[in-house]
């Protein structure tokens, strides 16, 4: 399944690719194009992972560490920080990460934080296409394309329940919901 969830990712990288070189035309593009290919996949990481950190402060938490790779933010002590780079591995954004403390337990709001990663990428998506449409393919618009087109391909790579995604933490939250409600009805009284 991983390597489905990678070829989708990386098909819908390559349209970002390819509406990038129809958006800039010339000689700028040689350097250009692969300046903004590389800054789409990042911004969609970070939209997705701003997706998270903004639904946890929603449902009271606090946000203590936004990082995409190769950055990095703590927001307990402010501190900005480039992650090391370990390799080749690190040169192609595309992973992230948003901590976020809790002081005290309330309702059932895990689920909608790990959701949100995915909504904002729909979000970026379809602000994207309609950015495109509104003022045709320039530039400006072309660079969002790649941004929501990066944002739509991480999709399956996040949804997908496979060990470590988004997806298998909302698989791992229903089943507690689900065995919780079992619980709650085996020991309640006749």
């Amino acid at each position: 399944m991983r390597e489905l969830v990678r070829f989708i990712q990386w098909a819908g990288r390559l349209c970002a690719l390819v509406a990038l070189i129809r958006a800039f035309d010339g000689n700028a593009a040689i350097i250009a194009v692969p300046v903004f290919w590389i800054f789409a996949m990042w911004a969609s990481t970070v939209v997705h992972e701003a997706g998270h950190a903004i639904a946890a402060a929603v449902c009271g938490g606090r946000v203590t560490l936004l990082a995409v790779r190769p950055f990095s933010l703590r927001f307990a002590p402010f501190k900005f920080e480039v992650i090391g780079w370990r390799g080749s591995r690190n040169i192609v954004p595309g992973s992230g990460r948003a901590e976020y403390q809790f002081e005290r337990r309330h309702g059932n709001h895990w689920g909608w934080i790990a959701a949100a990663g995915s909504i904002a990428n729909v979000v970026a998506a379809i602000f994207s296409l309609s950015m495109v449409g509104a003022f045709g393919m320039s530039v400006p618009s072309g660079i969002l394309l790649a941004i929501g087109l990066c944002a739509l391909s991480d999709l399956p790579r996040n949804l997908l329940p496979y060990r470590g995604s988004d997806g298998q933490q909302l698989v791992n939250i229903m089943r507690a919901e689900r065995l919780s409600k079992r619980r709650n009805l085996s020991t309640s009284p006749p």
